[in-house]
């Protein structure tokens, strides 16, 4: 006898409408600091950072994400974007995002926009040389400041501020 997948009043549903799960554990290469950033173990990520320095700057394969990227959508503390931010925080993803971007769009605190604003001097292969992080262009040719304003959640006004006074001081 075959077995089908029922609705709840047990009418069976056609295999084409059935989900496929996708693959949970698509990338067992990644580091520690990965895992650490996804869990928010927020003290873990400081110590992995300082014993491990080398774990800050890997790549997520597909999407290009540091632990920095992953950290900015959890909203992390000041002191965990301070810990990864002066190796990690030019690093483009696969769309051309920094972290700035992602922490305009997912709602992190001021502080941490604060942090991550700060002017970094060492940026992958000289390709954003002395710019403001406020200037950096995604692929689609957005700045941080419009992913704030596309951002469903909403950022906080401070944190809005200080993304608009960073981008009106420094010029294009």
């Amino acid at each position: 006898m075959r077995l089908f997948r029922t609705d709840r009043r047990g009418n069976p549903i056609p295999s084409w409408l059935q989900r496929k799960r996708p693959n949970t554990r698509r990338h067992p290469h990644l580091p520690q600091l990965f895992y650490l950033a996804q869990n928010r173990n927020w003290n873990g990520v400081i110590l992995r950072a300082r014993s491990h320095p080398h774990e800050i700057s890997v790549q997520e394969d597909i999407s290009g994400d540091t632990a920095l990227h992953i950290c900015c959508r959890l909203d992390p503390p000041q002191d965990v974007v301070s810990a990864l931010r002066e190796q990690a925080a030019s690093i483009p993803n696969a769309d051309g995002a920094i972290p700035l971007h992602i922490a305009a769009t997912h709602r992190c605190s001021s502080e941490t926009i604060k942090v991550l604003l700060k002017r970094t001097t060492s940026t992958q292969d000289g390709q954003y040389g002395e710019c403001s992080p406020t200037c950096v262009l995604t692929r689609m040719g957005r700045a941080p400041i419009h992913y704030a304003c596309f951002s469903f959640r909403g950022l906080s006004l401070q944190a809005f501020q200080l993304l608009l006074e960073a981008r009106e001081t420094k010029p294009l």
